[in-house]
């Protein structure tokens, strides 16, 4: 073929035309974030025996979804190889044909695929090869463009590797921690002592009363105080009221009087503090809230002194034989005990739990005094029904002070979780626990609350087994562990294989669920899940939520508060929490439902629905997306009413 100048600078051209566009519309952010190599790998074109792929063609749209970054790159990558060998064969005097410039292109085997949101893992990519080459055609520009230098893949029309970048389909979606995924936990045992400060708990009913009666004599003074800085007109220049103009109890000195009162006696004042955080600020004000959020995030723990003489009266004077070592100040401490590091005689690492002294007899007149001083102020609207709420909280704590019926709880989901791939519950201890010492495997990890930072499925895969296990103990077992504290959940990892699990610990709020109410309860989650709102208001009506008397307004309200729930579960569709509006959308219901309520909900309700909105809380703090249609439709599928042969688990009367 003879040498023809112009056709020759003319098809140059037209390649350097088509690298500038390439380059100005569709890499910017690439040209603007990556190196220079990576900048010089975008000016790339192919032209293979007259055939040339054009990146712009309609045909390329239909993967839209696709990581744009690996679309770019798999064009970048024969781009570069094309002008070099393009270059190679001008040399030689060797040009496409005449055939004008026909998009061929490289049309895809397999779509890009991926279980998360955002995924930073390399992925190969099969493409056919529709280059029109004959296999010595391919071998001999691959020659060539190696001859320039360049490091060729065994299979350049066909592989690539690429970093994905691609949105989540609409199809079931199942999280996974990665394959050799390095969870970062660097638990360090000794900072909870270093923050906090050892402080006798009194352990007397005489000595408990003494400090609530304190807490009431500063709660009246700074009241008083309060109000004559506002009687005397200077309570927006002075006051520290937290809620302006609202309730004179609430200043923040008073504020700091409750949590430091609370955090001192700890016990059954302090548990129902932290369940009353759980609530929303329509239920109980958010002063109160603010005061109960610092009291769930704070606890003072025993002196040393205090804790061997738990430790003597528990296993005797010779309690530390019991340990090669025993570290006395705690790394945690919670309401009603906190925990200590040790290694047992065979060299077993353990955490001690140990209740405060004083605590299981207090449990009445601790409860008693702080709902006095709380209500002094009328501080609880009258449909809370905070007279059920609390005596449910007193049967709960008398249970969780029991720490042998703990450990039975313990030792039966370690048995309903038996070799799961997702979840692990410790060991127990039974010879080294009582009535107030309980002690199990010591698992390392970290709350699930704390995994914010975490990956985008990392994120995911934590929400979604906190919102399955909710399932499976409502409606498989019917046994759940009802406190939805997250520092009761840990990320962590396998004691033997090293694998990623989902850690449960502390089960003192363990509880059975008779099959008549998981049957009534799931006949209602169905009759939100199909809108169908008789149904819901006939079982509501049945389980004791409404009496049949409520207003057409009451029904509504109720009605539509389950169905604002049931549409997480509905949803055919992964629900992205970071984006959802269950929780405002409710919380315009519960006025009204305060005002025309005419009963209280079942017991059973109050610790269920204590976990399950603990479950979508920590789903919302974690910008989760979840596929809780896919986990529910799973259960129901399953799920056989009236007698399926199954015995209720039954931990207290052993």
């Amino acid at each position: 073929m003879a040498w023809n100048g112009k056709k020759c600078i003319k098809e140059i051209n037209q390649i350097t035309k088509t690298i500038q566009f390439l380059v100005e519309s569709q890499c910017p952010y690439e040209v603007k974030q990556l190196s220079n190599t990576v900048k010089d790998k975008t000016l790339k074109f192919i032209v293979m025996g007259g055939d040339v792929v054009k990146p712009f063609d309609t045909g390329d749209k239909q993967n839209k979804n696709e990581s744009i970054v690996g679309d770019v790159l798999s064009r970048a990558s024969v781009v570069k190889e094309g002008i070099d060998v393009f270059t190679s064969l001008a040399a030689k005097g060797i040009f496409p044909g005449d055939g004008g410039y026909v998009k061929k292109g490289l049309e895809k085997e397999e779509s890009l695929k991926s279980n998360s949101i955002d995924s930073n893992q390399s992925q190969v990519i099969q493409y056919k090869d529709q280059s029109g080459l004959n296999e010595d055609e391919k071998k001999y520009l691959i020659e060539e463009a190696s001859s320039m230098g360049n490091v060729v893949s065994t299979d350049p029309f066909s592989k690539i590797k690429i970093k994905n970048i691609i949105s989540k389909n609409d199809s079931i979606y199942k999280p996974r921690i990665p394959k050799n995924y390095e969870i970062s936990i660097n638990q360090d045992f000794d900072s909870f002592s270093r923050s906090g400060s050892g402080k006798t708990v009194p352990s007397t009913r005489i000595g408990r009363l003494v400090n609530f009666g304190y807490l009431g004599v500063g709660l009246a003074s700074g009241a008083v105080a309060e109000l004559t800085r506002r009687g005397l007109g200077i309570n927006k220049a002075l006051s520290d009221n937290i809620e302006d103009g609202g309730n004179v109890f609430l200043t923040s000195g008073n504020a700091e009087r409750i949590v430091q009162t609370l955090c001192r006696v700890r016990g059954a004042a302090l548990k129902l503090g932290q369940m009353l955080s759980l609530q929303d600020e329509e239920v109980v004000s958010k002063p109160l809230l603010d005061i109960f959020q610092r009291v769930r995030d704070k606890a003072d723990f025993m002196p040393v002194k205090q804790v061997n003489k738990v430790m003597r009266k528990e296993f005797g004077n010779d309690w530390r034989d019991l340990f090669l070592e025993f570290n006395e100040k705690p790394f945690a401490a919670a309401s009603i005990g906190q925990v200590h590091k040790a290694i047992t005689k065979d060299g077993k690492n353990v955490a001690v739990k140990i209740q405060y002294p004083g605590v299981k007899d207090g449990i009445d007149s601790d409860i008693n005094n702080l709902m006095t001083i709380l209500n002094f102020g009328g501080l609880f609207p009258k449909g809370m029904f905070l007279e059920n709420f609390v005596e449910v909280a007193r049967k709960e704590l008398k249970l969780e002070c029991d720490y042998k019926r703990e450990l039975r709880a313990m030792e039966k989901f370690r048995e309903l979780v038996g070799e799961s791939d997702d979840f692990y519950v410790p060991k127990a201890y039974p010879e080294l626990t009582t009535e107030t010492v309980l002690t199990a495997e010591l698992i390392e990890g970290k709350p699930v609350d704390q995994c914010k930072d975490e990956i985008q499925e990392v994120r995911d895969y934590i929400a979604e087994k906190f919102i399955e296990i909710c399932l499976k103990e409502i409606f498989v077992w019917r046994f759940m562990q009802t406190d939805p504290n997250w520092s009761n959940f840990f990320l962590g990892k396998h004691p033997i294989t090293g694998q990623p699990r989902m850690i449960l610990l502390d089960f003192g709020a363990s509880r059975s669920y008779s099959k008549k109410f998981t049957d009534l309860y799931m006949k209602i989650i169905k009759a939100a899940y199909d809108n169908d709102r008789e149904k819901t208001l006939k079982y509501s009506r049945e389980i004791g939520f409404l009496t049949g008397y409520e207003s057409k307004i009451m029904e509504e309200a109720h009605c539509d508060s389950i169905s604002i729930l049931g549409e997480t579960l509905a949803s055919d569709k992964p629900f992205d929490f970071s984006k959802q509006s269950v929780t405002k959308r409710i919380h315009s219901l519960i006025p009204v439902m305060l005002e025309h309520r005419l009963t209280s909900p079942p017991e059973e309700v109050y610790s269920l629905h204590r976990k399950l909105s603990g479950s979508y809380l920590l789903a919302t703090r974690l910008k989760a997306t979840v596929s809780c249609g896919h986990l529910f439709t799973d259960i129901y599928k399953n799920y056989v009413f009236g007698d399926d042969g199954s015995k209720d688990i039954d931990i207290d009367n052993v």
